[in-house]
C-alpha cells in the first residue's frame, strides 16, 4: 500500500491554529518527540512485516489506511510531543492522514473526539481504534 504521510510543519501549522480557535499554550515542546510520533506508523509497518506474516491488527494482511491512521493518533499521544493540545494533535494527525490518502470519516465530530480521548485515557488501543476508523470510513 503506498500512501502520503504527514508532514510536521503542515500538522504545526494546523495544531497551532486549533490553539489559537480553541486556546491552549501553542508551541512544540519537544521536536524529537514529534518525528517519533510521525515515524510511529512506519515503525510498526515493519514491526507487523508488509508481507503479511507479521501480528497484522486485522484479518486482510498487510496494514490499511485505518491501521496506519490510528498510528498516527497513538503516536502523538504516546509522545505528546506539543506544549498543549496533543489530543488535538492526535485527531488532526488521523484526520490529516486519512484526507491526503483519499479519505473520511464518516463519524460525527463528537464520536470522533470520544474516540480520541478514550485512546488518549487508554480506554481504547490501537487495534480497537483501527477497527472503528475502518468502520467509520
Amino acid at each position: 500500500m503506498n500512501c502520503h504521510s504527514i508532514d510536521s510543519a503542515v500538522l504545526v501549522l494546523l495544531h497551532h491554529e486549533a490553539l489559537k480557535a480553541y486556546g491552549g499554550n501553542a508551541g512544540v515542546r519537544d521536536a524529537q518527540m514529534l518525528d517519533a510520533a510521525l515515524c510511529w506508523p512506519m515503525l510498526m509497518v515493519i514491526e507487523r512485516g508488509m508481507d503479511g506474516m507479521g501480528d497484522t491488527p486485522h484479518d486482510g494482511g498487510e496494514m490499511d489506511v485505518a491501521d496506519l491512521a490510528a498510528c498516527y493518533a497513538t503516536g502523538i499521544l504516546r509522545h505528546a510531543p506539543f506544549n498543549d493540545g496533543n489530543e488535538r494533535a492526535a485527531l488532526l494527525a488521523m484526520g490529516l492522514f486519512l484526507y491526503i490518502n483519499g479519505w473520511q470519516l464518516s463519524a460525527s465530530a463528537l464520536e470522533t473526539a470520544q474516540m480520541i480521548r478514550a485512546a488518549a485515557a487508554g480506554a481504547l488501543n490501537e487495534v480497537r481504534l483501527a477497527h472503528w476508523i475502518r468502520a467509520n470510513l
